[in-house]
């Protein structure tokens, strides 16, 4: 099974795009820390969420917001200036969780 879960904080706001066949996606950015102290290390893991998710995320997270994510990690790639392939992973998000603390919204739920 290719499921990944994640927690962490968006790095900044979602953007979101429609597609030419309506379909929209949001897009953001989650950063993840595992350890502790010296060891503590961030990882910063892509997002894919679409149509009622990336409609769910546009109302409620922006840059801080601490979300759980899950679904499957695709690896995907593209060609940088130089023209060299870069690999990044990808999840796209079938499960999103926004955990507001109580300076936020006293809204919450899941998609």
């Amino acid at each position: 099974m290719n499921i990944r879960v994640i927690s962490g904080n968006l790095t900044k706001d979602p953007a979101l795009r429609t597609l030419n066949d309506g379909k929209r996606v949001a897009n953001f950015t989650v950063a993840v820390s595992t350890g502790y102290g010296d060891r503590k290390v961030t990882e910063f893991v892509q997002v894919a969420a679409w149509n009622g998710n990336a409609d769910f995320v546009m109302r409620f997270a922006k840059k801080g917001t601490k979300v759980m994510v899950s679904g499957p990690n695709y690896l995907k790639s593209y060609k940088n200036r130089d023209s060299v392939d870069v690999y990044y992973n990808e999840i796209a998000a079938d499960d999103i969780e926004i955990h507001f603390d109580n300076r936020d919204s006293s809204d919450s739920g899941n998609s």
